[in-house]
């Protein structure tokens, strides 16, 4: 048969669907408290003020002082992409990662804002913010060896629902044929063979 690659192009293919779930399933194994003994230091903070926006980085995240006048701790949700980009292309410290920004309306004054540095791995913090204040959750901290765990998931979640369907053809296919075997003479069905 000359379609036997058909099979596993749709496994692989199959499987690159399933890494965003396994993503946020592995997730939380990469959340650590803010506070944690061997990870003080900076916590970033985005802070936007009309076209332009910046990262603090204030070594306590617990008290962080207001922005500046005519500033804001509150990210624009129809702006988020457009000041994911500004943050990119303004950055000089980091060119060898790049800034990555999810926001998420809990209230008409109130945003969930994960910020992180993307690049061999990620670093950054999760935080709820009002036009003034933040109040920080935890940080996000996972190096490179992250790819193997939510792969790995990913495959296994593929592998299962490869064996899911695969023993649902199997079974429907078993059934089929045995109901199609003629009966036997004593009303159970006659083996061919």
């Amino acid at each position: 048969m000359r379609l036997r690659w058909v099979v596993p192009v749709a496994f692989m293919t199959s499987c690159i669907g399933f890494i965003p779930p396994a993503t946020r399933l592995a997730d939380p194994m990469t959340h650590s408290p803010v506070d944690h003994e061997n990870l003080r230091g900076p916590f970033p903070v985005v802070v936007v003020n009309d076209d332009q926006a910046w990262v603090t980085m204030p070594e306590d995240p617990h008290h962080v002082p207001p922005p500046p006048a005519g500033a804001s701790y509150l990210v624009p949700l129809e702006r988020t992409r457009s000041i994911e980009r500004y943050l990119r292309d303004h950055d000089k410290e980091h060119r060898e990662s790049s800034w990555v920004l999810n926001v998420r309306a809990l209230a008409a004054d109130r945003e969930r804002i994960e910020l992180f540095l993307l690049g061999g791995g990620y670093s950054g913090g999760v935080y709820e913010a009002t036009a003034s204040t933040i109040i920080p959750l935890y940080r996000n901290v996972t190096g490179p060896g992250f790819a193997f765990i939510f792969g790995s998931l990913a495959l296994l979640m593929n592998s299962v629902a490869w064996a899911i369907v695969g023993g649902g053809v199997w079974w429907f296919k078993r059934r089929r044929q045995a109901a199609q075997q003629p009966a036997a003479p004593d009303g159970g069905r006659q083996v061919l063979g």
